[in-house]
Parts: structure tokens; C-alpha cells; sequence
């Protein structure tokens, strides 16, 4: 039972499949805080290390900002010396920790275990001043479980944050101070859609993990700010200071749903960013940005103006997903939409904003790049171990299959190569580049040829650039030097 912030037994757990469940979420937690060595302060050294670098960068910037830049220096300081601080009084956090760990272990603690009404358990373990608590995933498509440490004996320090987009907007004509302003409003409604609370029914708050993004909301909201290392987050890939943080600042948190629904680009593209950073996934090796959101219905206004197609996925949370080409697109209208800030950005260097930088660089594939269009069918070009070229078009249809065949046969020949196969659920046909070759189809082969030129252009490596320029030369060789010009022009190569 909850009494304020804490919990209190009431009756001892009699079921013995929620005890086995508890010993085992139990045991994983301290197999976490013995694996990560959280009992020295050894791990805390990054934090300096990430306030030193994101000082260095800010600093970086002061020829074009001024004075300005060296007071949100003088922030960072604060930090950095905040958490020398801690240092020093990690000391007896970890010994408590360890006496912690040992009373688990010997059984001379009280576990106190909460059973939601879907099954899933919370566990809450408090020794003198550190409360343990672990929760089993929720929202989460990952079975990760979350183990967080609470300290209660560890102060919080009062920072003042200058006013450094302030400073920026003064330098800028009132067209651009517009922009700015609705870009601000909606990187402040992002961070309230996703990581930020509200502190007593008023305040802008933030409990994080990361430190570029607790930089980042921090420059959001100048003035004075409470900051407060209360805890440490311990998954299984790394070990994390929480930290709590709030803003003199009213929360926007009770109005997104009515400032979204109004929104226009240059607010409802940043305000998309920030909710990224809060509850996205960036991945550069899958190229996919995704948002998670509890109400998919306050971003279906947002998304739809945008143009751009993404893919919902449903499960106890929705996911608004971009891929490939389009999550390409997108991270190229969040980096143009935030222009005017990317000096910031950069300095600061929160990870997601890195990650969509890289994104926006890669090749945007339109569909349709790689096809050529034969008997007025497309067909996509395939060049199998870069030695070959075979065009090849997928069908469901029997019907669809029989058409398309026909129609090339009256295009060349009833004896012309013309494979067909299944594959999975579909119906393949292939038409090898020698039927094209010895039916002399020179507007095919044209064609062909420019999708070449572009797949070398953009060849993710030299190796691959030097197979295709020689499957390229092979076949540009069997027209004359005009056509081989014209062909060249066109394909800029």
C-alpha cells in the first residue's frame, strides 16, 4: 500500500509462483549492481569527462555569441563541480549500497512487492537512506526490467542558466526572431509530450539519464533551475546517473494536445525532434526513426502535415515509424527546420541529434530509381554479383504473370528467355540481359545503362564502385561514342 511517497506492507505475499517471480527480478537487479561495480565511484569519471567536452564546444562558440557563451559556461561548471561533490559522498552511498546487497541477500530486509491488475510487479526495498526499486517493463516493447537506486541524504544545488537563445534572437532581423520563437515553443512541446513532468501542478521538470539532453532542455528554460543527482539507473548495457531537474518556467504539459492541433511546420518539426529525443529511437544501421507514444491521436495533425509516409505499429505502446528513404527525409526536414540553431545543437551534441545529421546525409532512394520499363511494364534491375544484369518484376497475380509475359514475347520473340519462378508469396519473371542484347533493344538497353550510372554514383564503397564501372563498360561499349555522350550527359558520370 502507498502512504505519501513511500509503501508500506499490509499482508505477506502467500503465492508462491509472485514469491519465485520476485527472488528472480530480485536476483537479476544484484546481478546488475555487482556487474556494473556501482559499489566504487570509478563509473562517474564519463560525466565529467561528456561536461568537459560539451564546455569545450560551447566555449567554442564565443567569438560568434559573446559573453553570453562563458556565463552557460559557468553553468556547466556547476555541474561538473556537482558531481565532484557527489564523488565525495559516494563513499558512503556505496557502502550502503553494499550493506544493501548484503541484507537482500541474507534475508534480514523487508521486500515490499506490488502486483498491477495485469500482472506486473513492482518491487521496492528500502535500507536507511537508499531505496531499491525494481519494476518489470510496462510500455516497453523490450522484457528489460528496470532497476533504479534512490538516494534521500544526497542535496541538490540551484543553478542560474543564462539566456543564451535569448541572446540570439537579438542578433536576428524580426522575420527570423519569429521563426526562432515558434522553433522554441515547439522543442519545448516535444520535451513536455515525452520525458518532461510537471512539478507541483505548474513547474516544467525533467527526470533524465542523459546528459546532452538535460543540456539541451536546460537551454529551453533560463533562469533559475533546481538540479539533483536522486538516483542511478542500472540496465543491463549500462549504468546511469538519474537526474531530476526543474525549471522556473509554467509546464506546457496540460496544453499539447490544443498547440499541436494548431501547429504549423516550423512548429510542429521541432516539437517532433524533442518528443524523438524524449521517447524515439534513432538507428542509423536499420535507417529508421521512430517515435513511441501513449496518444498516438495528438501527433496524426503533426504527421499528416508533414507529407512523409511512416508505418504505426500497436502494442501496449504505438510506435510512429520512418524507414529508409523516408526516414531520410525526414531527418533532412529536422535539420533544415532547425538551421538556425545548429551551432548550439552541435555543441551540445545530444546523440538522437547526431544520429538524424548522419541519417540526413545518406543517398533519399526514390522508388522506381532502379526500373526500366519494358513492353510498358516495370521491371526492376538487379545486377546479381555485380558479373550480370537481370530485370525482374514480382506478381500475385497468375493472371498479371500471363499478360506480362505475353507482352514481352510480341515484344521480341515466342522463343525470347523469359524465366519465370515463385519466390515466397510471389511470381518472378526474368528477363536475362542477353534477350534484350540479341533482340537488339537499344531504348532498353539505354535504359539499363542510366540505372547503372546512378547505382555507381551511389555505391556505398570503392569495391562496389569498381565492379559496377565494369559491368557499365561492358555493355556502354555496344553503342556508338554520340549515344555513349548523350547517355554520359544524363547520368552526370
Amino acid at each position: 500500500m502507498k502512504v505519501g511517497h513511500h509503501y508500506r506492507c499490509i499482508n505477506e505475499i502467500k503465492n508462491q509462483k509472485t514469491i519465485n517471480h520476485a527472488v528472480d527480478l530480485l536476483i537479476e537487479a544484484l546481478n546488475r549492481i555487482t556487474y556494473w561495480h556501482i559499489d566504487t565511484s570509478e563509473w562517474l569519471e564519463k560525466y565529467r569527462r561528456e561536461l568537459l567536452e560539451i564546455r569545450r564546444n560551447v566555449e567554442e562558440l564565443s567569438e560568434k555569441y559573446n559573453g553570453i557563451i562563458y556565463e552557460f559556461a559557468k553553468t556547466i561548471n556547476s555541474l561538473i563541480k556537482y558531481i565532484k561533490r557527489f564523488e565525495k559522498k559516494y563513499v558512503n552511498i556505496s557502502n550502503e549500497i553494499r550493506e544493501l546487497i548484503s541484507k537482500i541477500e541474507n534475508g534480514c530486509i523487508k521486500i515490499i512487492v506490488r502486483e498491477s491488475s495485469n500482472g506486473t510487479l513492482y518491487i521496492v526495498v528500502k535500507n536507511k537512506h537508499i531505496t531499491l526499486k525494481v519494476n518489470e517493463p510496462t510500455l516497453s516493447k523490450s522484457k528489460d526490467i528496470t532497476v533504479v537506486l534512490y538516494f534521500e541524504n544526497f542535496r541538490g544545488i540551484k543553478v542560474m542558466v543564462p539566456d543564451v537563445i535569448g541572446k540570439i534572437l537579438e542578433q536576428k532581423d524580426e522575420k527570423t526572431k519569429e521563426l526562432l520563437k515558434e522553433i522554441i515553443e515547439g522543442l519545448k512541446i516535444g520535451f513536455a509530450s515525452s520525458d518532461e513532468l510537471m512539478y507541483k501542478y505548474r513547474y516544467a521538470a525533467m527526470e533524465t539519464t542523459k546528459i546532452r539532453q538535460m543540456i539541451l532542455w536546460l537551454l529551453l528554460y533560463p533562469g533559475k533551475t533546481y538540479v539533483h543527482i536522486n538516483g542511478i539507473d542500472v540496465n543491463k548495457k549500462s549504468v546511469a546517473i538519474r537526474w531530476f531537474l526543474v525549471s522556473s518556467h509554467n509546464s506546457l504539459k496540460n496544453s499539447i494536445a490544443t498547440l499541436l492541433s494548431k501547429a504549423g511546420i516550423n512548429l510542429a518539426v521541432p516539437a517532433l525532434y524533442t518528443a524523438i529525443v524524449g521517447d524515439g529511437n534513432v538507428d542509423i544501421k536499420k535507417l529508421r526513426i521512430q517515435l513511441a507514444s501513449k496518444d498516438i491521436s495528438i501527433w496524426i495533425p503533426i504527421i499528416e502535415k508533414l507529407g512523409i509516409r511512416w508505418r504505426p505499429s500497436h502494442g501496449k505502446i504505438t510506435r510512429i515509424s520512418y524507414y529508409s528513404s523516408h526516414a531520410v527525409e525526414l531527418a533532412r526536414l529536422i535539420v533544415n527546420t532547425l538551421q538556425e540553431l545548429h551551432d548550439l545543437l552541435n555543441a551540445v551534441g545530444e546523440e538522437k541529434w547526431v544520429i538524424i545529421n548522419e541519417i540526413a546525409k545518406k543517398e533519399l532512394r526514390r522508388r522506381g530509381e532502379a526500373q526500366v520499363i519494358v513492353a510498358g511494364e516495370r521491371f526492376t534491375v538487379h545486377t546479381p554479383n555485380w558479373r550480370t544484369v537481370i530485370l525482374m518484376r514480382r506478381t500475385k497475380s497468375s493472371d498479371m504473370m500471363n499478360t506480362i509475359t505475353q507482352k514481352l514475347k510480341e515484344r521480341y520473340s515466342n522463343d525470347a528467355l523469359i524465366y519465370t519462378h515463385t519466390y515466397r508469396d510471389f511470381i518472378v519473371i526474368e528477363i536475362p540481359i542477353k534477350t534484350i542484347i540479341n533482340n537488339n533493344d537499344g531504348d532498353v538497353m539505354i535504359q539499363i545503362i542510366k540505372v547503372l550510372c546512378k547505382k555507381i554514383i551511389k555505391a556505398k564503397n570503392e569495391k562496389i564502385r569498381k565492379r559496377l564501372s565494369k559491368l557499365l563498360m561492358k555493355y556502354i561499349n555496344l553503342f556508338t561514342e554520340e549515344t555513349v555522350k548523350e547517355i554520359r550527359n544524363s547520368c552526370q558520370v
